[in-house]
C-alpha cells in the first residue's frame, strides 16, 4: 500500500482500501479492457481477415448473490438452485487475445443475443466470426454480412426439428455444399404459404432487424454438410 501511494503519510489503510472497491462502477472494467487491447493489439490476418471465435462459459458464483438473473434451476432438479453467470467471449485465434465480452446472468442467458451485441460493437478490420451451435440465427447471419464480414457457424443438422435450416430444404441426406435462397417475410398470404421454396415466414417473436419498412427481405447463405 505504501509503495502504491508513494510512501505518503496519508496512505489509506488496507481496510479502507478494500471497502472502497464497492465504489468502482462495473463499466470501469470494460474501459480498462478496451484500453489494454488498444495499446497492445498487433493485428494478424488470415487471407485478409481476423479470425474471431465466439463461445460461452458458465461461471458459478456464491449462493450469497441471489437474484432472478443468476439464480437458475436445473431441469433435472428443479428444487435445487444453481447460481452462475454466463460469459460470452470473442477470441482472436491468431493474436491469442480476447476482443470482446458479454456477461449475462445464467438464468437469462441468450447466446444469440450476445453474438448480435458482439457483432454490433465490433469496429476492427474485416473478420470471420466462428461460433458453435446456440449462436446461430438468420438475424446474425444477415448482420455479419451487412457489415462486410463473414461467418462460419455450426448449426443443428437438417433432420433436427429446431434447426435453422429446416425451412430451407429439401436437402440431400448426404454431404453437400450449396447456396440457399429465400425471401423472408412477415406476411402469411395464400401465395406465401403455397411456395415454401420461395418464401420463409418470420414470426413477430423471432428477432429480425432488417425489414426496414418492407415486409420482404431477400436472404441467401451457403450451407455445407459433412
Amino acid at each position: 500500500m505504501f509503495k502504491l501511494f508513494g510512501y505518503k503519510l496519508d496512505t489509506p489503510t488496507a481496510s479502507s482500501f478494500v471497502q472502497a472497491r464497492s465504489k468502482i462502477r462495473p463499466d470501469a472494467f470494460r474501459t480498462l479492457f478496451n484500453m489494454f487491447n488498444e495499446r497492445t493489439q498487433k493485428i494478424k490476418l488470415h487471407k485478409g481477415y481476423r479470425l474471431l471465435a465466439v463461445d460461452g462459459s458458465v461461471l458459478p458464483i456464491s449462493s450469497a448473490i441471489k437474484d432472478t438473473k443468476t439464480t437458475f434451476y436445473k431441469a433435472n432438479n428443479s428444487n435445487k438452485p444453481f447460481f452462475a453467470y454466463h460469459l460470452n467471449t470473442s477470441y482472436d485465434l491468431l493474436e491469442c487475445t480476447y476482443d470482446d465480452i458479454v456477461l449475462q446472468g445464467n438464468a437469462v442467458m441468450n447466446e444469440n443475443g450476445a453474438f448480435n451485441e458482439i457483432v454490433d460493437r465490433y469496429d476492427g478490420p474485416k473478420a470471420i466470426f466462428i461460433a458453435d451451435r446456440g449462436y446461430e440465427s438468420i438475424n446474425s447471419f444477415v448482420k455479419v454480412g451487412m457489415k462486410n464480414h463473414k461467418y462460419l457457424i455450426r448449426v443443428k443438422d437438417i433432420h433436427s426439428r429446431t434447426s435453422v435450416l429446416r425451412s430451407f430444404g429439401p436437402f440431400p441426406d448426404a454431404e453437400f455444399d450449396m447456396h440457399v435462397r429465400r425471401t423472408l417475410t412477415t406476411k402469411q398470404t395464400n401465395e406465401i404459404k403455397a411456395h415454401p421454396e420461395i418464401y420463409k415466414f418470420v414470426p413477430k417473436n423471432q428477432r429480425f432487424d432488417f425489414f426496414d419498412g418492407s415486409p420482404y427481405f431477400d436472404f441467401e447463405c451457403r450451407v455445407v454438410r459433412f
